[in-house]
């Protein structure tokens, strides 16, 4: 087992299918948020072929409440949006999911000329094949994002490159995740980076989480409070193109739980969640 990522390494069923299970679920509740016909069929997938699979639901359920539904639904849309921006301008450009997970979003997003590659470690690759298979525009990379030797997988790059991570860069050290990205500012100069992750306070409170539901193997380590000043301290040749607090894109419903829309609120307010858009400037 690789050390750099044995924080991530609980239970691959458990992680993957928990947030499919949650995006397949509350896009069906708020598709006017999110619409993942994908994320759907795939549960029913994962039903038939890992019967032992609806355990893992019921864990989730348990984790999983109104509030944590919709931030995984919200931040898909986010990126979802992102991506069909970058299209606009560079409709066959390269697109690279870190930490994919059993993610979707290549099947929201496909302007059927993009180029897409899902990168994650192996046996996270291994089980998403069991479910989806690569085609000659969606590539599957089974490596860890620390092993930079995917950079040369996803070369030639057509017509830029944008880069989406999400939910993933908070489980590592700011020291693995600023080398990360300055290396990848080195390597794809004009591309772009989107992701999200908690400030300190929202690892604060999401370890304690954690730690209530009896997942001690695993905590959020990395944290984002000021982007601007964070970006600036590690290179000339990272650039913030933007950052917005989750749920700022969102209106709030009133068929929401009140416990949802105080949490909802207080995580814009705190700006406890936020989104960060990066740009690589060649030096």
């Amino acid at each position: 087992m690789n050390p750099e990522t044995d924080s991530i390494q609980i239970d691959v069923k458990s992680t993957l299918v928990g947030s499919l299970y949650a995006r397949a679920k509350y896009s069906q509740l708020y598709p006017k948020i999110l619409e993942d016909r994908e994320a759907v069929k795939l549960i029913e997938e994962v039903k038939k072929k890992h019967p032992k699979s609806q355990l893992e639901f019921s864990k989730m359920e348990e984790f999983i409440d109104e509030f944590y539904g919709l931030s995984f639904i919200n931040r898909a849309r986010v990126f979802d949006d992102a991506i069909r921006d970058f299209l606009e301008v560079h409709p066959h450009a390269t697109v690279v999911n870190l930490g994919c997970g059993l993610d979707t979003t290549f099947f929201r997003v496909d302007n059927e000329k993009l180029q897409w590659f899902d990168l994650d470690l192996p046996d996270v690759i291994e089980y998403r094949k069991t479910l989806l298979q690569e085609t000659e525009r969606s590539r599957l990379i089974p490596k860890s994002i620390f092993d930079f030797t995917w950079f040369d997988d996803v070369k030639p790059i057509r017509e830029g490159v944008f880069f989406i991570a999400g939910g993933l860069f908070q489980y590592f050290s700011e020291e693995q995740i600023s080398d990360l990205i300055i290396r990848m500012s080195k390597e794809f100069s004009n591309g772009e980076l989107l992701f999200d992750n908690p400030s300190s306070l929202g690892n604060k409170i999401i370890n304690k989480r954690f730690r209530k539901k009896g997942l001690e193997a695993v905590g959020f380590d990395f944290s984002v409070n000021n982007p601007e000043k964070l970006v600036r301290k590690w290179s000339n040749s990272v650039i913030l193109v933007n950052s917005f607090p989750v749920f700022s894109k969102i209106p709030r419903k009133r068929s929401w739980k009140t416990k949802t829309k105080i949490m909802v609120s207080l995580s814009k307010k705190l700006k406890m969640v936020k989104f960060v858009h990066l740009r690589f400037s060649p030096l």
